[in-house]
């Protein structure tokens, strides 16, 4: 295996670990999450991802939907959408 292989899958590997980190640090931060009722907030159901991917490459360019969908698994105390 060459040094550039090498280096490479250990960026990989670096950036895989600081999502990690990152989505655990959150979770342990937002454990206590009391939720504020407002009118046209609402936590995210599995039924609105499509719609919500969909605004997402509209409004930014991406077609990655792995994001929404893993956040909306791993965050579910604090995901939520703005209904209009």
């Amino acid at each position: 295996m060459g040094l550039t292989k090498i280096q490479v899958t250990l960026n990989v590997y670096a950036t895989s670990f600081e999502r990690l980190a990152k989505d655990v640090i959150t979770n342990l931060f937002i454990r206590k999450w009391i939720q504020i009722e407002k009118e046209n907030v609402v936590s995210v159901e599995d039924s609105m991802l499509p719609e919500i991917i969909r605004i997402q490459s509209e409004g930014f360019g991406t077609k990655n939907q792995n994001g929404v969908k893993r956040y909306s698994k791993r965050m579910k105390k604090i995901f939520y959408v703005i209904k209009s």
